[in-house]
């Protein structure tokens, strides 16, 4: 249960920090839902591991190696997807590469299915803190999208004067 939480945390959270320093010179992330969404996230798979733990009867085509299988090809599929369509290459950092095709389907894939099992097999406090941690997850996204968080180093030139060029960030 532990190293599933350890890591879905290094790969959703310490690993961009290493890519953008060494890619562009300069940690950062702006993007609330990016930093306390991922550990509401995180949250919710350590309540659904413990759920499991516990050897509830969980029905078979959610608990099936084949379910699971096309489940894991259809998040990489949202992930590829997101990298290649819904990213532009010339104005994406590589750390926002790295999250739409690594992070988002690590999570497309452990959520649903650990909040899946919190809702056949955990308690009453357990349903209700994985709900509200994913609602304040939801909430954390539309309130940087309605605050312009999301196109960070767009958010960073405004702030600091930085520009990305050639994916590194100059003082113009």
């Amino acid at each position: 249960m532990w190293a599933t939480v350890f890591v879905a945390l290094v790969v959703g959270m310490a690993i961009p920090f290493v890519i953008a320093d060494r890619t562009s010179g300069l940690f950062f992330n702006f993007s609330y839902s990016g930093m306390i969404g991922d550990i509401c996230l995180l949250t919710v798979v350590l309540i659904g591991a413990t759920v499991i733990q516990r050897e509830v009867p969980i029905p078979s085509w959610f608990a099936g190696m084949w379910p699971q299988i096309i489940w894991f090809a259809a998040c990489i599929a949202v992930g590829v997807f997101l990298v290649t369509v819904a990213t532009p290459w010339p104005i994406a950092t590589w750390p926002d590469r790295y999250h739409n095709a690594v992070t988002v389907s690590l999570f497309l894939f452990l959520v649903p299915l650990m909040a899946l099992a919190i809702l056949y097999g955990g308690n009453r406090t357990e349903t209700t803190v994985a709900l509200l941690l994913i609602a304040i997850w939801g909430g954390l996204v539309v309130y940087d999208f309605k605050n312009d968080r999301m196109d960070q180093p767009a958010r960073l030139e405004r702030l600091f004067g930085l520009k990305l060029v050639n994916d590194r960030f100059e003082n113009p």
